[in-house]
């Protein structure tokens, strides 16, 4: 599985990047030349986040990351492919170089989305965590008008089939993240749910 991302950037008369935006612009600005460059990347998966961790510990201490290095780092490592070309109409190589030759707001904007495709926001925390609790609430309750998560049915087949680490690896660091906060709620949930139901027998 690989993600495609398209940065599109405005240049000027001289070639010079004066815009970037993560997508195709509705009102087109004549002043500028619009162009873009599709990316082909490798998600951060659970195996390439610790790889990178390791690789960015300060003096090998895990609790001290150099962010910016990881910034750098997971470009590097998550660029597959693209499609820019020379003046010849040539590919251009994927090399360390030569993506340290593109224009810095354009690798700023690609690693703020891929960094976006790759972490848990807060909003996606609080809809899980409220998914989860409304789950096992309306289970106890025996209403059961909320379906079961299939964020819980998976986590639940992890558990019955016990995945081996080399699997988990390949899962993307997201999905990672997403997985651990639901386990971590469906032990609150649950508590939650049994304490309400004995407060109700009383």
């Amino acid at each position: 599985m690989f993600w495609f991302i398209t940065i599109y950037f405005y240049v000027n008369v001289n070639g010079k990047v004066v815009k970037v935006f993560t997508k195709n612009p509705d009102k087109k600005d004549d002043k500028y030349t619009l162009k873009s460059i599709e990316f082909k990347m490798r998600p951060l998966t659970w195996g390439l986040y610790r790889q990178l961790n390791k690789q960015c510990a300060r003096k090998g201490n895990l609790n001290d990351i150099d962010y910016l290095l990881m910034k750098e780092k997971k470009i590097i490592n998550g660029i597959v492919d693209w499609d820019i070309k020379d003046d010849k109409g040539n590919k251009i190589e994927i090399s360390k170089e030569n993506i340290f030759n593109l224009h810095p707001m354009i690798v700023e904007t690609l690693a703020n989305e891929y960094d976006e495709r790759s972490y848990i926001s807060k909003k996606e925390r609080k809809d899980i965590t409220l998914s989860i609790n409304k789950y096992y609430l309306s289970a106890i309750a025996g209403t059961g008008q909320v379906s079961t998560p299939p964020e819980v049915v998976e986590l639940s087949l992890m558990e019955k089939f016990n995945w081996a680490p080399n699997v988990i690896d390949e899962i993307p660091y997201k999905r990672i993240q997403e997985l651990f906060l639901i386990l971590n709620q469906r032990e609150i949930s649950s508590e939650n749910a049994q304490n309400f139901k004995k407060g109700n027998k009383k």
